[in-house]
């Protein structure tokens, strides 16, 4: 059995004025040293090799709390572990290399992703039909949570062609629809989870590649996650079986926050007239900055007053009736908040950035309308430290298009952030650092880092209960639990 000590644990320093820090300067790192264990901050209840697993990948818990379920890859099985004692009660065959687990709105049914199935293999067989043919491209099972087997296998081919290595899946409470995406051809699949069948291929991300798909269903808008172009971009879900997906834009133009890769939007620092999309670059204030006037050719541009959508180039008139882009977050190039008083609107530099966000790896939207984004850090600085950015997501906080607006600071010690979960109370922000073999746990008003514990090394698993965060490792197969007050 092994024990994974806690290696530091951290007060909570003035994090609990949750309106006043959203909206203040954003610090990311403010450490205290503490003693270790149980307090205002998580703590260890149990970290043990939990079976004989063989690569231990995706993980989902119950609705009661009570069953951690567990896809581990080269065994072809999901595992189901009580939590109470992190013993093995079940183990369900299923197809070849499951790797993802979503269940439905009442968790009768769990779904399960799996890569591309050759019917070569053995473990192509059917777990639901046997008889039938072995199965060939990409499928989804379908796990009975009651009787605790696979009640059916959904092909996710449409119209002759089919998702290649379909591994992330989400579950939109909203609409009832299970969304999985491929991360190799990015095709996203919308999958009715009543009636198990096929809804659609979502066409919305032509000409991007969305790696994972994140909800958030108080604020009505996904995210879809591109590590190939560096991007993250927002979009209006709606239910596939009538509607398509829209655009959805964070209409942010207000003093104090910008964002661009020129500056040219309202409010944002410019040097001349020809800096702001409005062609209007007031110089009265001590920070020249663009203002929403707009004349001549430059009357349907971003920032320039409207009325309807066909008064805009960019089609698009904002809720503040101003022409806006669509919003689509560049994390790579980042900038700081901008404090028109003192004149200072941070580069990523002087920010303490060491590494921009290369290959953006998860999405967390938070009800106090902030967002986490995860860094994963390109191949050739697998070992170097990159960032886990905070960004402001209500109507403040991002300009119409382009470049978000991040925090002051990242997280120097993390290599390779990864996954990102919270616990259903949103007091707390779990990031989990694959590279450098950490769980770093953060105030979710704040964004200060309590602390941290050690994990295996190549965890890529992290969910969270009210009680407990699960890391999971597919080379050490095994599953650590840690204990959230």
């Amino acid at each position: 059995m092994r024990e994974y000590p806690c290696k530091l644990s951290l007060k909570l320093v003035a994090v609990r004025a949750r309106a006043a820090a959203m909206f203040a300067a954003l610090a990311l790192v403010a450490l205290s040293a503490s003693s270790c264990g149980r307090g205002s901050a998580p703590g260890i209840e149990v970290a043990t090799e939990v079976g004989d697993f063989k690569s231990p990948w995706g993980m989902a818990v119950n609705a009661d709390e009570t069953r951690l379920y567990v896809a581990n890859t080269l065994l072809n099985t999901v595992d189901v572990i009580e939590i109470p004692t992190m013993q093995i009660s079940h183990s369900i065959p299923v197809l070849c290399d499951p790797r993802r687990l979503a269940f439905n709105s009442n968790f009768s049914k769990l779904f399960v992703t799996h890569d591309n199935q050759l019917e070569s293999r053995h473990c192509a067989t059917s777990k639901y039909l046997p008889s039938e043919p072995r199965r060939n491209g990409a499928w989804l099972s379908v796990i009975d949570t009651a009787q605790l087997k696979v009640a059916n296998e959904i092909s996710l081919e449409v119209s002759g062609t089919e998702p290649s290595n379909p591994s992330d899946i989400v579950y939109d409470s909203v609409y009832d629809v299970i969304y999985v995406t491929a991360r190799t051809n990015f095709f996203v699949t919308a999958v009715d989870p009543e009636t198990e069948t096929v809804i659609s291929r979502i066409s919305y991300f032509t000409g991007t590649s969305p790696y994972r798909l994140r909800m958030d269903a108080d604020l009505g808008v996904g995210y879809a996650i591109d590590k190939d172009n560096d991007r993250i971009y927002p979009f209006a879900p709606d239910d596939p079986r009538a509607e398509s997906f829209g655009t959805f834009v964070y209409d942010g133009q207000t003093t104090g926050i910008c964002a661009g890769t020129k500056g040219n939007k309202n409010n944002c620092p410019c040097t001349a007239n020809s800096n702001c999309n409005s062609n209007y670059c007031d110089y009265s204030p001590m920070l020249p900055y663009c203002a929403a006037s707009c004349s001549g050719s430059n009357s349907k541009k971003t920032g320039c007053p409207c009325a309807s959508g066909s008064g805009c180039d960019s089609g698009i008139c904002g809720n503040s009736g101003v022409c806006v882009n669509a919003s689509s977050f560049g994390v790579n190039d980042i900038r700081g908040y901008c404090d028109r008083s003192t004149g200072q609107c941070k580069t990523a530099t002087e920010m303490g950035f060491t590494n921009t966000c290369e290959n953006p790896w998860d999405v967390l939207a938070l009800p106090d309308l902030t967002i986490y984004v995860t860094c994963g850090g390109s191949t050739s600085k697998a070992s170097q430290t990159q960032p886990v950015l905070r960004l402001f997501a209500d109507a403040d906080g991002f300009a119409s298009a382009n470049t978000a607006v991040a925090a002051q600071s990242s997280f120097q010690y993390c290599v390779k952030p990864t996954e990102l979960a919270a616990d259903p109370d949103w007091e707390y922000v779990f990031v989990l650092c694959t590279g450098s073999n950490k769980l770093l746990y953060l105030d979710a008003a704040s964004g200060d880092i309590l602390g941290y514990f050690n994990v295996a090394s190549n965890s890529y698993g992290l969910t969270v209960s009210s009680q407990h965060a699960f890391v999971s490792s597919s080379s050490q197969n095994e599953i650590l639990k840690f204990s959230i007050p």
